[in-house]
């Protein structure tokens, strides 16, 4: 019984860890990022506050791995009470893991448009602005503001 305590309170600790620094990552930074109808302005605040686009990066990327490691708990949690249900839920949650990694490259694009000479040599201020704003709303939105989930990845893949 203590096992199962034991087993069932680290499961949830790594479940909150794993969501603690959403929040931060999916509401605190685009709010400071994006300006309503400026693609300028919002580009000049990314240029302005790379650090705090890189923390959220960082905090996603965190997050989501701690999300892999959790699952793995709460599978080894619940197989002894229903295998076939356990295995479900932790294919769902594992599902979510990569379609998490390859969203972040939605934070990590408008870093590189506003980096790279080359892109600056090509496109003219307001084209990488309003690219810029592109990326950072598409990161929102795909996770709906806190997680991503199979259904995101189909509406893109079908739209």
């Amino acid at each position: 019984m203590d096992s199962n305590k034991s087993q069932a309170r680290w499961a949830g600790l790594l479940y909150g860890t794993a969501s603690s620094l959403a929040p931060f990552a999916y509401l605190y930074v685009p709010d400071r990022l994006l300006v309503q109808n400026d693609a300028l302005a919002t580009a000049d605040r990314v240029r302005a506050s790379e650090g705090l686009l890189r923390a959220a990066i960082a905090a996603e990327l965190y997050g989501v791995t701690v999300l892999l490691f959790a699952t793995l708990a709460l599978y080894e949690l619940f197989k002894r009470v229903d295998p076939k249900m356990a295995g479900l839920m932790a294919a769902m949650m594992l599902v979510s893991v990569p379609i998490s990694y390859v969203n972040s490259l939605f934070h990590i694009a408008p870093l590189v448009l506003l980096k790279s000479p080359a892109i600056a040599a090509v496109l003219d201020p307001g084209q990488v602005a309003a690219q810029v704003t592109l990326f950072l709303r598409q990161e929102q939105n795909a996770g709906n503001g806190w997680n991503v989930n199979a259904f995101d990845l189909v509406e893109y893949l079908v739209l």
